[in-house]
């Protein structure tokens, strides 16, 4: 009795993580765009469209509606899952301490 493999779900980061990596989060949605729906065809399970600086660098830096990239991209790429990879407030304590403890 033989049994069928299991699938493998495979989730591509190029469009969070190689601009996040190399450009600080700055690759506008029109250069995002024609490699999309290349994507779409690939066969991924799903794809990250963002990351934790995304939302951030869209208003300050691009002058874009992130909402609108979400939105754009989703039409672009319809058979995965757009993903985002989100990570929560982190706070940071400076204590100073003494020389001599």
């Amino acid at each position: 009795m033989t049994t069928q493999p299991k699938k493998i779900a495979i989730t591509d980061v190029v469009l969070r993580d190689a601009h996040q990596s190399l450009f600080a989060t700055r690759l506008r949605l029109d250069d995002m765009l024609p490699i999309a729906s290349e994507l779409d065809n690939i066969g991924y399970w799903s794809l990250e469209t963002w990351g934790g600086a995304t939302f951030d660098s869209c208003i300050r830096f691009l002058g874009e509606d992130p909402w609108v990239r979400l939105r754009e991209l989703k039409k672009a790429m319809r058979k995965p899952q757009c993903k985002c990879c989100y990570v929560g407030k982190t706070y940071w304590v400076i204590v100073i301490m003494p020389t001599m403890w």
